[in-house]
């Protein structure tokens, strides 16, 4: 099974896999961030009654929400930074904390369009860059350090 699972990883399934995985950690840091700030307005963790498998669960949703509004603008921040020829390492981290601006913009532009709006939409995009910077983060991990 894992001479099976090395052929996989190996074949050109690496970049995709690592994608999803990346995916999967920023929506558990995405689930936590939220927590943490939901934590600092209220009771507490005490009224959330967490399992150990809830976050898990939670990241598993949030990851596939990342990954459905991540796959278009991850295409065009990565020939951004194959054109500019951003180190590797660099690369992951910077397009992992500019993809939220992008998703806000690209996805959800016009609810933030006038100058008022705009601050609140900054705001809501700098919770997402904790997640963003953890994704890019373990995308250059897996996918390979150079």
């Amino acid at each position: 099974m894992n001479a099976i699972l090395k052929k996989i990883w190996s074949v050109g399934l690496r970049p995709v896999l690592a994608w999803l995985a990346a995916c999967w950690v920023a929506g558990l840091v995405l689930f936590l961030t939220y927590l943490v700030a939901d934590n600092g307005l209220g009771d507490g963790l005490a009224r959330h009654h967490l399992g150990f498998f809830e976050p898990f669960l939670a990241a598993t949703f949030l990851g596939l929400f990342v990954a459905v509004f991540t796959a278009m603008p991850v295409g065009f921040l990565v020939a951004l930074a194959r054109r500019f020829r951003w180190p590797r390492g660099q690369a992951e981290l910077v397009t992992g904390a500019l993809i939220p601006f992008l998703v806000l913009s690209i996805f959800f532009g016009s609810q933030y369009n006038t100058f008022t709006d705009s601050m609140s939409g900054i705001l809501l995009a700098a919770t997402y860059i904790p997640a963003g910077l953890a994704g890019g983060f373990i995308y250059w991990y897996l996918a390979g350090r150079q």
